[in-house]
């Protein structure tokens, strides 16, 4: 049952993400880096998803969850993400802080690999590089899949992060 559950999210986030009115998209990704970066920046960027495969018991209840954007507070869910053409981002925390004492706007810094395939992000607070690989990346849509082992147990974990264009 897990595994349907984790597919399902996966498969509709990439429908919703390249469906517009219709018609054909075009692939997941632009193939130049003056497109790739055109619509990174062209848009402001909500998020509408985060999930991990495989699951994870994060509260410690038995319950294995794999959808985090749903565990996630209200708050986490009106921010808005930009990035410049500069290659700085900014993080707008939107109308309800998580936590009232965090500054409004974080910042950061965002390159391309050298095949366009990959994002890296790092910001202001923390140095060290996060990549994810672009999956889907077209006007309406952005999603972003990483590994990652900084899991209590070690346990390698794909995570899918992805949004919309406000």
């Amino acid at each position: 049952m897990s595994v349907r559950i984790t597919v399902i999210p996966c498969i509709a986030a990439v429908w919703y993400l390249s469906a517009c009115d219709g018609s054909p998209t075009g692939p997941a990704v632009p193939a130049s880096e003056a497109e790739i970066v055109a619509v990174l920046t062209g848009s402001q960027w909500m998020r509408a998803g985060l999930s991990i495969t495989p699951g994870f018991d994060i509260n410690a209840d038995g319950r294995v969850i794999t959808d985090l954007f749903a565990e996630e507070p209200a708050c986490a869910h009106d921010d808005v993400f930009t990035m410049k053409a500069d290659g700085t981002w900014m993080n707008d925390e939107g109308p309800t802080k998580c936590d009232v004492d965090a500054p409004q706007v974080g910042t950061g810094t965002w390159t391309l690999n050298a095949t366009h395939d990959s994002l890296y992000t790092d910001d202001d607070s923390d140095p060290d590089p996060q990549v994810a690989k672009i999956a889907v990346l077209n006007p309406s849509g952005l999603s972003l899949v990483a590994v990652s082992t900084d899991w209590p147990d070690g346990q390698a974990r794909t995570q899918t992060f992805t949004w919309r264009a406000k």
